[in-house]
């Protein structure tokens, strides 16, 4: 095709022009995602920080709440522990104070029709014990005690079986009486208990 002189190729400003149009709507397209990506990137960056934070401090609470419940019930079973501990001083008094067990021996007597008529400690007896080895048991010191009560014998046998089963678990060493034929229900009676006492107190002081 023939060409006026001093014109300019149509096909080529067309090619230039378009490879214009496309170069400006890269740049523009870059452009664009670089104003959204600096636009966002600080969001983003503050969003997966923040998840982060959650996880961890979530983490925390469920590692707290662990060690909460861990606590609660190491605090339950030391006040059970220490009722258990408190209930051995109560039964077993390392200062050998025994007026509980006394206390308690005068009303069953009581309840079997029995008079309660004097508890004393009895050294001789004790050295006694001492050489038994079924009656010894670690951290635990026995005493023995002789009891002298009145009644009749025929509720000495019942008595003596309840007294057996208390907390106190004390042991019937020897039983002596004379019957007394004109008035049976003022018969008295001697016996010989063994009880224990702590070495040490049980329960902590606090």
């Amino acid at each position: 095709m023939a060409q006026l002189a001093g014109s300019r190729n149509i096909t080529g400003v067309l090619q230039t022009s378009q490879q214009k149009a496309i170069s400006t709507g890269l740049l523009t397209f870059a452009l664009v995602v670089a104003l959204l990506w600096g636009s966002f990137r600080p969001t983003m960056i503050t969003i997966i920080q923040t998840n982060r934070k959650y996880t961890e401090k979530q983490a925390t609470v469920e590692k707290l709440v662990q060690q909460n419940t861990n606590l609660t019930s190491l605090l339950k079973d030391r006040l059970e522990q220490k009722e258990k501990l408190q209930a051995l001083d109560y039964y077993f008094p390392n200062d050998g104070d025994y007026s509980l067990f006394i206390t308690n021996l005068n009303q069953i007597a009581k309840r079997y029709k029995l008079s309660l008529d004097s508890v004393s400690f009895s050294a001789s007896y004790f050295r006694q014990v001492e050489k038994i080895a079924d009656l010894q048991f670690a951290e635990m010191t026995p005493q023995t005690f002789m009891v002298a009560v009145t009644g009749d014998t025929t509720q000495l046998a019942d008595f003596l079986t309840y007294i057996e089963s208390t907390p106190f678990l004390p042991k019937v060493l020897s039983i002596s009486y004379t019957p007394n034929k004109t008035e049976p229900a003022k018969t008295g009676m001697s016996l010989t208990l063994l009880l224990y006492k702590m070495s040490s107190a049980a329960a902590p002081n606090e």
